[in-house]
């Protein structure tokens, strides 16, 4: 181990031996989990940089199962990484119809929207796809559009007008 990691794991204020330990997947997971259940967790300002949660001894059974599904589902959820897939020429067509949308710009973005697509079988993913939001907002259409089946009729190819309304996964609206 070098003398870095040592040196970082000194910092790590350490609680009481009693209490229980979560390894979370990662910080944004824990800083959720402290921000949730609170009342629980052993933790000071320096804890927040760290993934690993320190719940007290006597926290309730249910609230450390809950905690602990929690890790699980963001764990599997960072697992499922979909990567990238190749775009056929026909969505490059439709892609390029679009306004401010280039290859060169936006081709590796479009990529990685459609292996999440693919990968959550949805089957006309362009349809859902802007390139003004971000890869982690397409993770969340096309999951939704996913749970409807994936299928969808709508012909977007079509140029969008820039103030057109986007309607976000929660069922809000974006102007």
């Amino acid at each position: 181990m070098s003398a870095a990691a040592m040196d970082i794991r000194a910092a790590i204020p350490r609680p009481a031996p009693e209490a229980i330990e979560i390894r979370c997947p990662s910080i944004e997971t824990a800083r959720s989990i402290r921000e949730d259940y609170g009342a629980f967790c052993h933790y000071d300002e320096r804890d927040l940089r760290f993934r690993t949660v320190w719940l007290v001894e006597d926290t309730p059974e249910y609230y450390v199962e809950r905690v602990r599904a929690r890790v699980e589902r963001d764990r599997q959820e960072d697992e499922q990484r979909f990567g990238q897939a190749d775009l056929t020429d026909a969505e490059r067509g439709r892609l390029q119809q679009r306004t401010d949308w280039t290859y060169g710009t936006h081709g590796f973005h479009a990529r990685s929207c459609k292996a999440i697509a693919v990968g959550l079988d949805v089957d006309d993913w362009t349809a859902h796809y802007d390139h003004e939001l971000t890869v982690d907002e397409h993770r969340d259409i096309y999951r939704a559009v996913s749970g409807r089946g994936g299928r969808n009729v709508t012909n977007r190819s079509q140029r969008t007008p820039s103030n057109a309304t986007r309607y976000l996964p929660d069922g809000g609206e974006d102007a």
